[in-house]
């Protein structure tokens, strides 16, 4: 089901939040690892209690301001509503599952970057 303002969000019963730094947050749900930051501790503390989408946004703006930051931070709910962090009460379980083949997930980016030929190839492209 697709966010809307009125979607009805809070942060999963079951969730395991470990602080590993100041900066560093390590979410596990049903095994699954997420990493976090500043933004997420704020976040699940705001759902930490049922409210739509829009009243979640509106609490977290005044600790978020300006365009980027309100970017950053609604990017960051739809991240932990994909992973089923953050979900409609109502539901049981997650709403969506996350895409592990996709391009849109760290650890594929991670890999990509792990591979010493093909960021050689190009940062020898780029310098040139």
């Amino acid at each position: 089901m697709p966010l809307t303002k009125q979607s009805l969000l809070q942060r999963a019963p079951d969730l395991d939040v470990a602080l590993r730094s100041n900066t560093d947050i390590k979410l596990t749900l049903n095994g699954r690892i997420t990493d976090g930051d500043l933004h997420t501790l704020a976040i699940l503390d705001t759902f930490a209690t049922p409210k739509t989408l829009q009243d979640g946004v509106n609490a977290l703006t005044a600790r978020a301001p300006g365009e980027y930051a309100w970017v950053e931070l609604t990017g960051h709910i739809a991240a932990l509503y994909e992973r089923g962090i953050l979900r409609d009460p109502t539901q049981q379980s997650a709403v969506l599952r996350p895409r592990s083949h996709s391009y849109d997930v760290p650890p594929v980016h991670f890999r990509m970057l792990s591979d010493y030929r093909r960021t050689a190839s190009f940062q020898r492209a780029i310098l040139t």
